[in-house]
């Protein structure tokens, strides 16, 4: 399956990600926990990349979060092989920065698209397309794999029964479950992926910095 773009919620989007810490996985157990906890960690929504299935290379549907998880245990079960595919002088401090910069600018750009909005609804369209371009820049420039075309289906394509809004909601169910700001934690949260998408915009726009 290979992905083909058409067309940390978290408390703080300043932070890295959990592969960032120094810690080699003894087993894929370890890997793929570690890979969980960093797609756990990151206040992107599951969006719907366009893969390529099967021998006749249909076109499919498939989650980012999913794609993000097999990047990350990738990266450390083949962490030499990864060390000679990525730039030589790009050490850890550097890629940490490289990460928390995409992470601050999407909260900037999602702040600034509710600004223009003068408070209103977010428009859903642009804040999507915000979290695609976030995504496939800190995917591409921060994990070694072999193909850099990257593309996602429009908003509309998600059904309100796709397994993104059932994995947009266990993610977002999951960052709250010792807060009293979700009274709907534990259940099905969305009944579709346009409030999905506005919940989790919403949350990095108004997000204040310590």
């Amino acid at each position: 399956m290979r992905a083909a773009v058409k067309m940390d919620t978290t408390a703080a989007v300043t932070r890295t990600d959990l592969g960032d810490l120094n810690f080699a996985p003894r087993s894929q157990q370890e890997a793929r926990a570690l890979a969980s906890m960093v797609v756990a960690s990151l206040p992107f929504p599951p969006l719907p990349v366009m893969v390529l299935q099967g021998e006749d290379g249909e076109d499919g549907l498939a989650s980012s979060f999913d794609l993000l998880h097999t990047a990350v245990l990738n990266a450390q079960l083949n962490a030499q092989l990864n060390a000679q595919l990525m730039p030589a002088d790009r050490d850890a401090a550097e890629l940490a920065r490289s990460k928390a910069a995409v992470l601050e600018k999407l909260q900037r750009d999602m702040a600034a698209l509710l600004a223009a909005s003068f408070g209103g609804d977010l428009p859903d369209g642009q804040a999507y397309e915000i979290f695609c371009a976030a995504f496939r820049t800190y995917l591409l420039d921060h994990y070694a794999i072999s193909s850099r075309d990257l593309r996602f289906y429009p908003l509309g394509a998600v059904a309100p029964d796709s397994v993104l809004v059932q994995q947009g909601s266990s993610h977002w169910n999951a960052s709250r479950m010792l807060s009293a700001e979700c009274d709907a934690c534990g259940g099905a949260h969305f009944s579709g992926y346009p409030e999905m998408l506005r919940a989790y915009a919403l949350d990095l726009a108004t997000l204040q910095h310590e």
